[in-house]
């Protein structure tokens, strides 16, 4: 997966090269340019929701039951509580919270 990754990084800048010796004007560019991320965030998104789907599919297959805490119908504040809720379940794991409990 990490090397997919590299090789799609080395991809997309081998094509902004290619692109940018090609383009005319800086309006060229520019376009080319946020072509080119758009492109790189909607592969990124897509990652995610198929690494989502997979955990949500194993989790379900083991448990017989949705995940917990995160849900992607969820707004920005509603995701961003649930990554707090994990974050201090993972520190209560490791035992770094102010009263040390676990």
């Amino acid at each position: 997966m990490v090397r997919s990754q590299i090789r799609a990084a080395q991809t997309t800048q081998a094509r902004w090269k290619e692109l940018e010796k090609n383009a005319q004007s800086d309006q060229e560019k520019l376009a080319v340019l946020k072509g080119i991320l758009q492109a790189r965030m909607d592969s990124i998104r897509r990652s995610v929701f198929a690494a989502w789907r997979h955990y949500r599919n194993s989790y379900y297959y083991l448990y017989f039951q949705d995940p917990p805490a995160v849900n992607l119908d969820m707004n920005a504040a509603q995701l961003r509580e649930a990554f707090a809720a994990v974050t201090a379940w993972v520190a209560r794991l490791y035992g770094d919270t102010p009263d040390g409990r676990k």
